[in-house]
């Protein structure tokens, strides 16, 4: 940020220069600087310490799962819509936002398929009248 704030303020000291578009492509990449800054990651310093910077390996792997399921073939295969919605719920729980319930669901179990409309049937005589 310092080093495009330098470079700004060397440019302001041209004739014509604010309003150029330089000067409006400054100003979107430093406000998005800013406002991602704890979103982004310094791969310099993930590099000298040794960890991955790349996540083309997982990225690839879940390609992989993802057009198998995808793929017209398949017997089970998911819907744009459900890979789409499966993906984010994946990600809210890997970043953390899934939590338990404050107030719980209580748990109503299923009601009890009725068997009425079979009283006075003989097992035999519902198959003849079918």
């Amino acid at each position: 940020m310092a080093r495009i704030q330098a470079l700004d303020a060397e440019l302001l000291r041209r004739p014509d220069y604010e309003f150029s578009t330089l000067w409006w492509n400054l100003r979107k990449v430093s406000g998005y600087l800013r406002s991602h800054a704890g979103y982004l990651v310094n791969y310099g310093r993930r590099h000298h310490k040794g960890l991955p910077i790349s996540s083309g390996i997982a990225e690839s792997a879940v390609n992989q799962v993802v057009s198998m399921r995808m793929a017209k073939k398949q017997q089970m295969r998911w819907s744009d819509e459900g890979a789409h919605l499966l993906a984010q719920v994946r990600v809210h729980e890997i970043n953390g936002d899934l939590r338990p319930r404050a107030v719980p669901i209580p748990f109503r179990p299923p009601k009890p398929i009725s068997d009425a409309w079979l009283d006075g049937y003989e097992f035999g005589e519902f198959m003849k009248a079918a």
